[in-house]
């Protein structure tokens, strides 16, 4: 059956629940919640914690995220979401950079701080509010299905793999690099800026006003379309 609490929590170890192999949901969301780190495997993952969040192995359809300070996760663990992660911890940051992660897509709510996200596979961005900075890797295709917007350094790699993260909406104040990409697709609703994009293939950049480049290694093609 499901796991919920009724009441505070506090754990300075490793708090690990698991609801019926994953089954069931896993809901945390109660008053003061504070564990030193915590495991869970369920079909909807709820975690609130009143501190600082470091994750141990998350196995789950939904993983709801909220935190009042930095999200990172233990060495070795992996956190496995096929559906949607939302997260959401104000100014501080989530490093969530493990090898072995695999997420579906992930959004983040109220999260304004750097983030660096690491996927084993392909990888979606939901949307964010304004990030301090955005550090993505992947091994699959990079998309996205909400607008992004970063006032900080945007860094990507996706290997042999597509980055197109061409949402009309799309806002990077800062520099865009792509260090290693197969074919690499960037709107702007404003200015862009890239920095060092490598593509095996193409690079497309779109932006509202203007492009700034530093230097583009394209096998194929190099597109850049301003409308204003």
């Amino acid at each position: 059956g499901v796991i919920t609490d009724s009441g505070a929590i506090a754990v300075t170890g490793l708090g690990s629940f698991n609801a019926n192999n994953g089954a069931s949901d896993v809901t945390f969301d109660f008053g003061v919640t504070t564990f030193g780190s915590i495991g869970a495997t369920g079909a909807i993952v709820t975690l609130s914690e009143t501190d600082a969040t470091v994750l141990a192995n998350v196995t789950a359809t939904t993983f709801n995220l909220t935190s009042v300070g930095t999200i990172t996760q233990t060495a070795g663990s992996s956190v496995l979401v096929s559906g949607t992660t939302t997260v959401a911890n104000g100014a501080n940051d989530v490093t969530l950079n493990n090898a072995t992660n695999d997420f579906g897509t992930v959004t983040f709510t109220t999260t304004t701080g750097n983030v660096t996200l690491r996927d084993r596979s392909a990888l979606v961005l939901g949307g964010s509010g304004a990030l301090a900075s955005l550090t993505v890797t992947t091994a699959g295709d990079l998309t996205q299905t909400g607008a992004i917007a970063v006032t900080g350094a945007t860094n990507l790699n996706t290997g042999a793999f597509d980055t197109t993260l061409t949402n009309a909406g799309n806002e990077f104040t800062g520099v865009v690099n792509v260090a290693n990409s197969r074919n690499s697709s960037i709107t702007d609703v404003t200015a862009l800026s890239l920095g060092t994009v490598v593509s095996t293939l193409s690079i497309t950049a779109n932006a509202g006003t203007g492009i700034t480049i530093d230097s583009l290694t394209a096998g194929t093609t190099i597109s850049l379309t301003t409308v204003a």
